[in-house]
């Protein structure tokens, strides 16, 4: 993750202490944006340290900074079979710590890969595990509303971004409001599945890291969301249609979309896009125009999601080749007309 803290040996040593734990070694682990996580190897182990920064890096609201809550939720769906590393609890019985006035947890390292490109062969595994997730009964303190997008961050990037660019996602965004209003299925969602998130382990089980951004919210843009990760093609510029029916058969396998989340999938998708495009840009050129603090190469990625919502509407009918009921296509469309 970032490193937005620097660690010392014998910080790591005296936090580790207070969950009962003395590491042999410890090391940073470059992945995700808004905390700082150090691997921690004990004499029989592997854990992961990580000090909740607090940090919004993102386009939607920021993530879960009660490390009590964070547990509950893990433990939660630990409970319902699936696959997490739940916090370890101090020998005071608390689920973190605080160090320099930020809270602190330790979890179980799983062991396994992530991957840029999700392997074709679990994207169905990878859908029902998805599905598995919504069906669980969200605890009751879980937050309501962190889909929701912050419009005032397109003030922040006015004057970094094009004037096409700017249109363009003034635009999407407002023709896509509807999608955070509508009447449909919500529960517990993760809010940020992508492949990075979700570790292949040895045995070939799909185990789901940083539940950060996890609340209750729309089944459907929970699904919208994590597409331009799992089905994209090899360039990144698309979504692959194979790998799109795969990843959604597999979801429904577990819980069928009403046909009023098939008729919101395509508008979900673009609005997704736009949040997600939105949310690298105002990072890379506005929070922190900096290239040696991240991979350069991640400096153009925002134009992927761009490209990606252009097409997400013949996500809808066409390209998946479902059937919408006439009443079903007149209900989304009386959606979009109300904004």
């Amino acid at each position: 993750m970032a490193r937005h803290f620097l660690l010392q040996t014998s910080d790591i040593k005296s936090i580790s202490k207070e969950f009962g734990l003395e590491p042999t070694g410890s090391e940073y682990i470059d992945a995700g944006d808004a905390n700082t996580s150090c691997l921690l190897t004990t004499s029989n182990s592997r854990y992961v340290l990580t000090v909740l920064s607090g940090r919004d890096n993102s386009a939607i609201q920021s993530s879960i900074q009660d490390p009590a809550q964070l547990a509950r939720t893990l433990v939660t769906v630990s409970e319902h079979g699936i696959l997490v590393a739940p916090p370890l609890k101090t020998v005071t019985d608390s689920f973190y710590t605080t160090w320099n006035e930020k809270n602190v947890i330790i979890k179980p390292f799983i062991e396994g890969e992530c991957s840029e490109h999700f392997p074709i062969e679990l994207l169905e595994e990878a859908g029902a595990l998805l599905a598995r997730i919504h069906l669980v009964p969200a605890p009751a303190d879980v937050v309501k509303g962190r889909q929701l997008f912050h419009y005032s961050y397109l003030d922040d990037v006015a004057d970094a971004a094009t004037a096409e660019e700017l249109d363009w996602w003034k635009t999407n965004l407002n023709n896509t409001d509807y999608v955070e209003k509508s009447p449909i299925p919500r529960g517990l969602v993760h809010g940020d599945f992508w492949a990075d998130n979700i570790i292949v382990t040895p045995d070939r089980e799909l185990a789901v890291i940083d539940w950060e951004n996890s609340s209750i919210g729309s089944f459907v843009y929970d699904i919208a969301w994590c597409l331009p990760s799992l089905v994209k093609s090899e360039n990144g510029y698309s979504i692959d249609v194979d790998r799109a029916r795969l990843f959604l058969r597999g979801y429904e396998s577990v819980r069928p979309l009403t046909p009023e989340e098939r008729a919101l999938l395509g508008d979900a998708l673009l609005r997704a896009s736009a949040v997600i495009s939105l949310g690298r840009f105002r990072k890379h050129y506005v929070l922190a125009p900096d290239p040696s603090r991240h991979d350069p190469a991640k400096y153009g990625k925002y134009k992927e999601m761009i490209s990606i919502g252009r097409e997400a509407r013949s996500l809808r009918l066409e390209t998946l080749q479902w059937s919408l009921r006439p009443e079903t296509l007149a209900w989304s469309l009386s959606l979009r007309s109300r904004t």
